[in-house]
């Protein structure tokens, strides 16, 4: 997820539904509902198909990458990255 939506990348989320601590859903279904991931909680030939026919649409991809910005949060990374090579 988080790779992902740091990224903008256009993706199929399959969370694992058998985890103890880590909601995989919950947080893919944030992305889900923002319009920056396709999630299948309960998968089938069928609704995976459907899902990579979706993906397969450049407008739909914008549209996700767009959404997916607009998830990202600062992390500090560039500021760090930038400081490191002021260094030299």
């Amino acid at each position: 997820y988080h790779e992902v939506i740091e990224a903008g990348l256009p993706s199929i989320c399959l969370p694992n539904m058998n985890t103890g601590m880590d909601d995989q859903f919950s947080r893919c279904s944030v992305a889900a509902q923002s319009g920056a991931m396709v999630v299948l909680k309960n998968r089938s030939k069928e609704k995976i198909a459907i899902a990579i026919s979706r993906m397969m649409d450049e407008n739909t991809r914008a549209a996700m990458r767009s959404n997916a910005m607009k998830l990202r949060k600062k992390n500090g990374n560039s500021e760090v990255a930038e400081w490191i090579l002021l260094q030299s």
